[in-house]
């Protein structure tokens, strides 16, 4: 097997030295993230080698050395490598601030709010929650002001070692991905009731979570919106809205 195609013995190969008819498994590892292989079987006695069909298959884009990561309440993720940069292929889950902050109630009439508070997104387990911009940065609503022009990089409802993406970081992920950006993020997933053009090209598998406005969900099915760490205003953060194409 290898990265070219028609691979042969003269390269990475496995050997089983059974004389039995049937079917054989054989465990590949060390194989790197991301990338198209070439396999193929083969069969040697003394009148020589014979190859079976090149048959390809791609290894999953996680990150390198670390497929999976835990939050602080210890749900699992995946990870997903796009160029250079490391994503988790699913939105958090957590119900807690990671540095123990209080999280506010949400109720009806009150979604603008400047304390952090999350909504669980019910109508599927998949969507992960929504968190107003002072939960994912896990800090308390009277210091967003002292965050304006923040450059830096924050962890914010993260696990320990991660950090919510900048705009600088989605706009390179943009760069990177090129012509139809979007398309290449969105999932194949039949949750796309509109704009389900999805390919999943950066295996980022993302979801139409949609967003929260007026005490409900709008556009599920249809949007999703990402939330990063820089700020606009005092008020107002910079986020990245994917619908049909565009980012």
């Amino acid at each position: 097997y290898g990265i070219s195609a028609n691979p042969t013995i003269s390269g990475t190969k496995l050997t089983s030295n059974s004389t039995a008819l049937g079917d054989f498994d054989m465990l590949l590892t060390g194989l790197t993230p991301n990338t198209l292989y070439h396999v193929r079987a083969y069969a040697k006695n003394d009148q020589g080698t014979e190859y079976g069909r090149d048959t390809t298959f791609a290894t999953s884009a996680y990150c390198l050395g670390f497929p999976t990561i835990t939050d602080h309440q210890g749900t699992l993720y995946s990870t997903v490598l796009i160029g250079t940069q490391c994503f988790t292929k699913e939105n958090m889950k957590c119900t807690t601030s990671p540095s123990g902050k209080s999280w506010a109630t949400l109720t009806a009439g009150n979604n603008a709010i400047m304390a952090p508070y999350y909504i669980v997104n019910t109508a599927n387990s998949m969507y992960g929650n929504l968190y107003n911009w002072a939960a994912a940065m896990d800090i308390d609503g009277a210091d967003t002001s002292n965050l304006l022009n923040f450059k830096g990089y924050r962890r914010g409802i993260c696990p320990a070692g991660w950090h919510v993406p900048s705009l600088a970081e989605y706009n390179k992920l943009s760069t990177y991905l090129g012509t139809d950006e979007v398309i290449k993020l969105k999932s194949k997933s039949s949750l796309w009731t509109s704009n389900n053009n999805g390919t999943n090209a950066s295996g980022f598998s993302g979801l139409p979570s949609g967003w929260y406005t007026d005490d409900d969900f709008d556009e599920r099915g249809q949007y999703i919106e990402l939330c990063s760490s820089s700020e606009m205003s005092v008020t107002k953060f910079y986020g990245r809205y994917n619908g049909a194409s565009t980012m």
